[in-house]
């Protein structure tokens, strides 16, 4: 059996279980701390960026990329335990120059797949690589089914505040003071594709949690077997509500993965946001 090694990025959230997986790996992006610049979920946590963001709410923390040089070092350690083939999944390449970084060091024994999300989504696909590799598919199947899955999937997220995309200049100011004067709460949703849509411009928390779950509910209408991620800002009663209101569609799922969002996310979202994340399998 070939020796197939998957690497993602830090933005993907992964969860535990396959963060302890001895061939999935990690290259972590940076979260730059009042001028210095931290390996994410290494040097720092995404809890400590929360706390940094509230005492300093005129010097947010930042993110950035990974170096060539440490995208080259990681692989090169990969090699070294003995892996031909290396799986890549990566944060969108709309949202973060790490997709290029990935995308430069390529060889004819790498594949590499642009999430066209981030968070849960590429753990979700982590979660799907590695099944296929247990099922002892080789590289080339593995990398078609990846491609076939590439259009079933999506991304349903509820912001409670722009405040820090606003601040952290992913905004534009003029934009910025609507935002806050309207107090806007937009739910967006993220298409295969990797295209951002709005869906609602303001809506409440309630009503953003039945909205979301109505509407991943309809897209998964008869399908047999699918994936399902749920990525929250930190609010833990948050999580245990929508967990509740979604068991139906937790409980059939053939993968559930929640987690917080990581340090890069939470430098931006707030502690109530929210994303359902799907996968259709068949």
């Amino acid at each position: 059996m070939e020796k197939i090694a998957i690497l993602t990025d830090s933005t993907s959230d992964l969860i535990d279980k396959y963060k302890n997986k001895d061939h999935i790996f990690i290259l972590p992006l940076y979260v730059n701390i009042d001028g210095s610049y931290l390996k994410d979920g290494i040097e720092i946590t995404s809890d400590e960026v929360v706390e940094f963001n509230k005492n300093n709410p005129d010097n947010l923390a930042k993110s950035s990329a990974p170096s060539p040089g440490d995208c080259a070092h990681i692989i090169e350690g990969i090699r070294a335990k003995g892996y031909k083939k290396i799986i890549i999944i990566s944060v969108s390449s709309k949202l973060s120059t790490t997709h290029n970084v990935f995308n430069h060091v390529l060889d004819d024994d790498m594949y590499l797949l642009d999430s066209r999300s981030a968070s849960l989504m590429e753990s979700l696909l982590v979660n799907y690589a590695d099944d296929l590799i247990n099922e002892g598919l080789s590289f080339e199947e593995i990398c078609t089914r990846l491609d076939q899955i590439r259009d079933e999937k999506a991304a349903y997220i509820w912001v409670d505040t722009l405040e820090n995309l606003v601040k952290g200049g992913r905004i534009s100011a003029p934009l910025g003071k609507a935002v806050k004067f309207l107090n806007i709460k937009p739910m967006l949703k993220v298409a295969s594709e990797g295209k951002v849509d709005l869906v609602k411009l303001r809506v409440k928390e309630d009503k953003a949690i039945d909205q979301v779950i109505k509407k991943v509910r309809s897209d998964l209408e008869g399908v047999k077997e699918y994936y399902l991620g749920l990525g929250f800002g930190g609010d833990k009663s948050l999580l245990e509500k929508i967990e509740d209101k979604a068991s139906d569609l937790i409980k059939s799922a053939k993968a559930y993965h929640k987690n917080t969002f990581g340090s890069v996310l939470r430098v931006y979202s707030g502690e109530k946001a929210f994303a359902l994340f799907y996968i259709r399998i068949k």
